[in-house]
């Protein structure tokens, strides 16, 4: 069974990291980033997401922690795989006990 794995970036700066992943994996043939989320609105990832077309969406960082906005969005999207840049990764437990 041929399927691809549906992966989602966390993002919060200029983006370097987003679009390495983005064009490493989706050129792979067997993954696709779908979605890049941010909580920064002046980060340059915006504008890297658009050239590679690849939707990016802004959230709010309280948002992200008090409440479960963006754990509904990927719960919508049924991804596979999230990839948290370091400010995501000491504040993400409740979305890999809910996505493991």
């Amino acid at each position: 069974m041929n399927y691809m794995i549906r992966i989602v970036v966390f993002a919060s700066g200029s983006g370097t990291n987003a679009e390495n992943i983005i064009n490493h994996f989706n050129n792979s043939g067997k993954s696709v980033v779908t979605n890049v989320l941010c909580n920064n609105p002046t980060a340059k990832v915006f504008d890297r997401c658009e050239k590679l077309n690849v939707p990016c969406s802004l959230f709010e960082k309280d948002t992200f922690f008090k409440e479960n906005t963006v754990l509904h969005f990927l719960q919508q999207k049924k991804n596979g795989f999230y990839h948290f840049s370091r400010f995501f990764m000491e504040n993400t437990q409740k979305y890999f006990v809910r996505f493991s």
